[in-house]
């Protein structure tokens, strides 16, 4: 009871440290802006003059704390080359950089870190040393499960509008337009991921590199084995003396072929995939209904270690069940 106590005030004073803290922060902009207010009289305002807001102001200062605090961090050799992973998430989106991103990281980490210290005022043993682990690693990938889903999102639009660009590719070389001119055009379409790698490509041909080494790098960057075909078909027919805006011509039709048997494949599976869903949480229901009605019926399950280990050996046989089934649905064609 004394250690819930504690705990209770220690709560308290941060919150009021903090409401003080803040406080002292706002009644210092409120004071600054008002002698700025008496001294805009007696002076020629400027049409590019902006006064900055409070939530200005403080997004201003945040976000100069956290691109200081990240240029510390990527000091140190070991977290300079751990930044550098972030590269290709960070610039398809957006103009944080990787120490920027590296250092918001840490803060979540410390502040999740510093919520579990305070539920655990009054305890201390390896078990809690523990979970002050735990917490800071979860705050600190956290935001890694964000970025890469949503660099996984835009990596499949980039996919899906494969064809859409090639089939861009040869409306500007029937136009008369040059392969760089054509790449050029798809960056003025496209937004997102397309258009950052689209820009890469484009500066690739810029410093000399031919289209099939241009889309190489491409494929390094995202890992796509539709974007390695393209890169292979256009340097094997470009050895055999073939035109560049052909070979846009015979992979839009490829493509086009593959789009459709793709097609055709989700519409014959689509009623199997039916079944597979319904099959899949018929055991879940069946189980949930036996608890409900007996829940003493399960333990005989695992009273002893025959009983156990077959009742293992039917959930891995349904898991597997799950991932052959998801597999041979799939349906696509590549």
């Amino acid at each position: 009871m004394n250690a819930i106590i504690v705990k209770i005030i220690i709560m308290i004073l941060i919150i009021v440290a903090l409401m003080f803290s803040f406080f002292l922060y706002l009644k210092n902009t409120i004071n600054s802006i008002k002698a700025e207010k008496r001294i805009t009289r007696y002076s020629l305002s400027s049409k590019e003059d902006h006064e900055l807001s409070l939530f200005e102001r403080l997004n201003n200062y945040g976000t100069k704390f956290i691109h200081n605090f990240g240029l510390k961090l990527i000091k140190l050799k070991i977290l300079k080359k751990y930044s550098h992973k972030y590269d290709k998430y960070l610039n398809s989106k957006n103009k944080t950089t990787t120490a920027d991103y590296l250092a918001i990281k840490f803060f979540i980490g410390l502040l999740l870190l510093f919520l579990t210290f305070i539920m655990t005022i009054g305890y201390f043993d390896f078990k809690i040393f523990i979970c002050y682990i735990i917490s800071f690693l979860i705050g600190f990938y956290l935001l890694d499960i964000i970025l890469i889903s949503n660099y996984q999102e835009e990596k499949a639009k980039l996919k899906a509008e494969l064809l859409n660009i090639i089939v861009s590719y040869n409306n500007a070389f029937t136009s008369g337009y040059t392969v760089f001119q054509a790449t050029h055009l798809i960056t003025k379409e496209y937004q997102g991921l397309v258009k950052t790698e689209f820009l890469k490509v484009e500066k690739d041909l810029t410093y000399g590199l031919s289209i099939s080494e241009a889309f190489n790098r491409l494929y390094e960057r995202v890992e796509l084995q539709e974007v390695k075909y393209i890169a292979t078909s256009i340097e094997i027919l470009s050895k055999n003396g073939g035109d560049v805006s052909q070979i846009f011509k015979l992979l839009e039709k490829d493509f086009l072929n593959e789009k459709n048997l793709n097609e055709e494949i989700r519409i014959i599976t689509s009623p199997l995939k039916v079944i597979y869903k319904i099959s899949l949480f018929i055991p879940l229901i069946v189980f949930i209904c036996i608890y409900l009605i007996n829940k003493n019926y399960f333990n005989k399950l695992i009273s002893n270690p025959i009983s156990f280990s077959i009742f293992t050996s039917i959930i891995l046989i349904y898991i597997l069940y799950i991932l052959i089934m998801k597999k041979a649905l799939k349906g696509n064609v590549k």
